[in-house]
């Protein structure tokens, strides 16, 4: 968590009249335990989403498609629902040019980010935007 950490600082995300900072890996981890039929799923998802979320922050593509996807979907109830920065990740995703993109990705951009209101679009774009330039040094291309 070691580089991830050192971007938490500087990267801000206007959303609204406030900024916020993005908060580490851990914070997004539900604070209760995992229960029910998909416990072991859940536990799995607890255990691995830091190391996603690092590897998300170094630019590794199947780590932002995790990361995107668990914040999502909570991943059977292992990380809190945060469907807005959800959306800012599968920007990032489409937007970072990787020769992995494919069909899925667009959809699945189409299908998350088609449930914010226009707001909320807004506030995933201005997230993405910043995350986008922590990663790769340059800022979001136009057209995100």
């Amino acid at each position: 968590m070691r580089i991830a950490a050192a971007w938490f600082g500087a990267v801000l995300f206007a959303g609204g009249a406030a900024a916020a900072e993005l908060p580490p890996a851990s914070d997004f981890i539900m604070p209760i335990p995992c229960t029910g039929k998909y416990e072991a799923a859940c536990e799995y998802a607890r255990t691995v989403f830091p190391a996603e979320y690092e590897r998300a922050f170094q630019g590794d593509y199947q780590g932002q498609r995790n990361v995107a996807f668990c914040l999502s979907s909570t991943c059977d109830g292992a990380i809190q629902h945060k469907p807005t920065l959800g959306c800012a990740w599968r920007i990032v995703i489409l937007a970072s040019g990787s020769p992995k993109i494919d069909s899925s990705d667009r959809a699945s951009y189409d299908y998350e980010c088609g449930k914010l209101d226009r707001t909320d679009r807004a506030t995933a774009r201005a997230q993405a935007s910043a995350i986008f330039a922590a990663i790769y040094r340059r800022p979001l291309p136009r057209g995100f």
